[in-house]
């Protein structure tokens, strides 16, 4: 049996594993293909499918996965086992479906009952060593900061992220609780993403995120572009930024079948996927960035996705949508690379798969060494993180597509710097909390004694 796995902390700007730095190597895990949406993919109930994707994700040299929906009614705790024996952590939404804050109407959404629902995930997964972290919203602001309804969001976004602080707060006082970094995942639009950060990360430290994350779908990785350039465009925007940051979601090709027969020449070009990999695990990204979560793990309708598993029958598989997998059946198994079979069907390994294991095969002791030898860089960190947070972050990232694909045209700006009076800083007042927390103190000192 394996070692229990550390928690991570965050100490200035980094993520940290004990003394070492953490870089996140990750995957987004859910399974498009299951026509029983929401699916919680780490139940105990899913473990014979777990074990079986386990396997593939400890063959690629993964160390995190994303999951996008928790059902905190249901048992975990082997489920969890599981992944921390494979050094696997978690990164979670800490809100079911239906019980997140709505883009429609913010302040109709911040319920006591919502808010509970929230509180319910916290209690669950902070039990688990190898639970990386929560997202009180993820992607929920999707129009401009001068729509009211974006800023209403904004300050609800900020109700909740006070809330669930505070009751990680006091679980841990009566309870010794865990308390878990909590973040939000923005898009990537910049003027809007600039303000929802500057916001949310320079609040008192009991309401304030922890970390922050986005995604990235468009990256500058030609041929004729430097591994150097690519790495500025990414991290120009986020020199100063005194918190964690990584990539939530990034890939790096619009979705679309893979080429039929890669290169075999040595000296080629390496793919997309792989630069855009490179970019984001080593030096000088990993200065200011720690790392990122590939998007996505299960190949489904979008065409991004690194494996597909095919049931024997669609039984072996609950809400196994044959009809769907089958229509494009004989195209998936030429695009495929290999065709392997295990006990719960054949698994279809794409190219992006191979792309994926061979980049971090090749950058382990890159990675290694960063997440090593940074150490002399923890009193700067820290020093950042002392900082008024007003320092915040200098322009903003790259807008990419969104997983459907839909194509963005936004490029890097140059933003203002927020001040007392400058029209940039988000207005309005954060709801008062819709919790009675009287009766929630009572009820956790009742439950400890």
């Amino acid at each position: 049996m394996s070692a229990p796995l550390q928690p991570i902390i965050i100490r200035g700007r980094y993520l940290w594993q004990g003394q070492k730095r953490f870089i996140v190597r990750g995957v987004v895990y859910q399974d498009n293909a299951l026509d029983r949406q929401p699916y919680d993919p780490i139940t105990d109930e899913e473990l014979p499918r777990l074990q079986h994707d386990v396997a593939l994700f400890k063959e690629l040299g993964v160390n995190t996965i994303l999951v996008y929906q928790i059902d905190s009614s249901k048992p975990h705790a082997q489920a969890m086992r599981l992944l921390e024996e494979a050094g696997i952590y978690v990164l979670i939404q800490a809100y079911p479906p239906l019980r997140g804050i709505n883009r429609f109407d913010p302040y109709g959404s911040y319920n006591a009952e919502n808010v509970q629902s929230y509180f319910k995930t916290i209690d669950l997964m902070a039990s688990f060593p190898n639970t990386l972290g929560a997202f009180v919203a993820q992607t929920l602001i999707n129009q401009s900061m001068d729509d009211a309804a974006s800023r209403d969001c904004a300050l609800v976004i900020a109700a909740v992220l006070r809330d669930v602080k505070k009751y990680m707060h006091l679980k841990d006082q009566t309870r010794g609780q865990r308390i878990l970094p909590i973040a939000y995942g923005a898009d990537n639009d910049g003027f809007r993403d600039k303000q929802i950060f500057e916001f949310l990360h320079t609040r008192e430290p009991s309401e304030r995120i922890d970390f922050w994350t986005f995604t990235k779908y468009t990256w500058n990785t030609t041929s004729s572009t430097s591994q150097t350039e690519s790495s500025s465009d990414l991290t120009t925007p986020f020199t100063h930024t005194t918190i964690p940051i990584f990539l939530s979601e990034y890939s790096s090709k619009f979705p679309s079948p893979p080429p039929v027969e890669p290169s075999q020449d040595p000296n080629s070009p390496p793919s997309l996927s792989s630069s855009a990999t490179k970019t984001l695990l080593t030096s000088p990204t990993t200065h200011h960035f720690s790392g990122g979560c590939l998007y996505e793990f299960n190949h489904s309708v979008n065409n991004y996705g690194l494996v597909r598993l095919l049931p024997n029958t669609p039984t072996q598989i609950p809400g196994f949508q044959h009809g769907f997998q089958g229509s494009n059946i004989e195209t998936e198994r030429q695009n495929a690379v290999e065709q392997r079979q295990t006990g719960l069907g054949t698994v279809l390994i794409m190219q992006d798969f191979v792309d994926y294991r061979e980049t971090l095969r090749e950058l382990r002791e890159e990675i290694e060494r960063v997440e090593s030898s940074d150490i002399s860089n923890e009193a700067e960190a820290e020093e950042r993180g002392s900082r008024s947070n007003s320092e915040g972050v200098r322009g903003t990232g790259i807008g990419g597509p969104r997983p459907s694909g839909v194509t963005s045209s936004a490029v890097p700006h140059a933003m203002p710097e927020q001040g007392e009076n400058s029209s940039f800083r988000i207005t309005g007042e954060v709801p008062e909390s819709c919790i009675d927390w009287e009766s929630e103190g009572s009820r956790m000192e009742s439950e400890a004694g």
